[in-house]
């Protein structure tokens, strides 16, 4: 079996060469930092274990953590692939990211490669190709390890010139740039919305809003949420009572599963009322099954009075810290939602133009969501066809 990959670049050719990466790379590891030395206006940058998981993808493009100490800890040299080498689960620590930058403190917990038969780059896209394979490396059972040996083993299949390294590691950063750029775009948009939920909405210092079209005047009415909405918590069911298909059924964070039922045939507000994500606003779809882990705010028998979607924004709006009762496991009940003061226009058609107005960013974000996801599923085809 010829080992080439599916995908390549018509200017290559040659079988590529299985190599033991301990053959052609050289194994360091980061040393510990201590919290008391991180300052963001610290002299040194630094990287540490966690932002390999929260911050960084494949390349590192800016170095976030800074740090005032230096001496005895481990520099980089550039040309240098960072893996994590502890984790709660098997596959966090399948993951790589380049670090191409000269003079960064690299923290502890963190497997440092350096080869100059490999582009760090084409390394740490490599790796994020063949997961399965480090995952079997791993041990441990409640926290998971990989260590130097174990990666020195691991068996690599390199183009045979560095000059296609090279080409495959660039095209697969174009791509995590237009990742990139597609997020920033994304939340741009988000904060965009954030600004105008702040603007569009009276409050109880100011009745009228600061942002408001100009055919509509008068200040706002004060209306308790139990007057102009049912409020309550629907049967629960088990999730051995779930089906593969069937209607869906939405819990405190989203859509759990489904269910050969519905007990709502239209689209409700949700505000998750159980755990850390209690104040959570969401909405759940038409003929759906909604469980107890979240409150139902159904406006359907006050539509004389109320826009749904309009109070479903208001509703986004709120800070429902105020009204989240315990610590161990917060919760919201519902008699203090019942009596939260929400202001509202004077006219239905008030209503519905800044419902409207909201409901057209919304759909513009999940245009450019799917957008992002197309982008991703690329990438991830790329690196299951671009290497052997």
């Amino acid at each position: 079996m010829r080992k080439e990959p599916e995908l390549r670049f018509p200017e290559f050719s040659g079988e590529w060469v299985e190599k033991r990466l301990g053959e052609i790379a050289k194994f360091f590891k980061g040393k510990g930092i201590s919290k008391s030395d991180i300052d963001e206006n610290g002299r040194y940058k630094c990287i540490r274990y966690g932002e390999l998981f929260t911050t960084y993808k494949e390349i590192i493009r800016d170095i976030y953590s800074k740090t005032n100490e230096c001496e005895n800890m481990v520099i980089s040299e550039g040309n240098e692939t960072l893996m994590p080498t502890s984790d709660v689960t098997p596959n966090g620590l399948a993951t790589a990211s380049a670090l191409n930058e000269k003079g960064v403190i690299i923290g502890g917990d963190i497997l440092i490669i350096k080869s100059n038969k490999i582009i760090n780059n084409f390394l740490s896209y490599y790796i994020k190709s063949h997961k399965k394979q480090i995952m079997r490396l791993v041990t441990g059972v409640t926290v998971y390890h990989i260590y130097a040996n174990d990666m020195k083993n691991f068996k690599i299949i390199l183009p045979p010139t560095l000059a296609e390294q090279e080409k495959i590691a660039s095209f697969l950063s174009a791509v995590d740039k237009k990742i990139d750029l597609q997020e920033q775009k994304i939340e741009q948009l988000e904060k965009y919305k954030k600004a105008l939920l702040q603007k569009l909405f009276a409050t109880k210092e100011k009745k009228e809003p600061e942002l408001r079209f100009p055919e509509f005047s008068g200040e706002w009415v004060e209306k308790r949420l139990g007057d102009i909405a049912n409020i309550y918590q629907p049967k629960t069911i088990s999730q051995k009572e779930m089906k593969k298909s069937g209607f869906p059924v939405f819990g405190a964070n989203g859509l759990i599963g489904y269910y050969d039922k519905y007990n709502h045939l239209t689209w409700q507000i949700l505000i998750t009322c159980r755990g850390s994500t209690s104040g959570t606003v969401s909405k759940s779809l038409p003929k759906s099954w909604i469980t107890g882990n979240a409150m139902v705010v159904n406006a359907d028998n006050y539509l004389d009075t109320i826009d749904k979607i309009f109070l479903f924004y208001t509703l986004l709006n709120y800070n429902y810290g105020r009204i989240i009762e315990g610590s161990g496991q917060p919760q919201i009940t519902r008699q203090p939602l019942m009596k939260i003061k929400i202001l509202i226009p004077p006219t239905l058609a008030e209503q519905e133009k800044i419902a409207s107005f909201l409901s057209s960013i919304d759909e513009k974000i999940e245009i450019e969501k799917e957008k992002l996801e197309k982008i991703k599923e690329y990438k991830k085809a790329l690196l299951q066809k671009m290497f052997v």
